[in-house]
């Protein structure tokens, strides 16, 4: 298994890991920066799509009428039906993000 940073410019592949580390060894070098993102591809994580900002957010959007919300790193048809909950059945159509 990989780990992929900054959209995938660095890749690590994990050695070892445990429920509060992970060993790696970096396969594509790179410059790392502040707030960048981490990925972990064919692995599905136990967490939702949705942080606690974006759920405000799309409640916001629902209430002032927009018609598409496009939900990012979804990993499962429940992280669409989550937001669909949430948002209510028929009020917004909602797109899910390729990236």
């Amino acid at each position: 298994t990989h780990l992929l940073l900054d959209d995938g410019k660095v890749k690590l592949r994990i050695v070892d890991c445990g429920p509060d580390f992970a060993e790696t060894e970096v396969v594509v070098p790179g410059k790392l920066s502040e707030r960048k993102g981490v990925n972990v591809p064919e692995v599905t994580l136990p967490i939702s799509a949705l942080t606690e900002k974006d759920k405000q957010d799309a409640l916001f959007g629902a209430e002032v009428g927009v018609d598409w919300m496009a939900l990012s790193f979804v990993q499962k048809a429940e992280d669409i039906e989550e937001l669909r909950e949430l948002v209510g059945k028929d009020t917004v159509k909602i797109m899910a993000k390729i990236e």
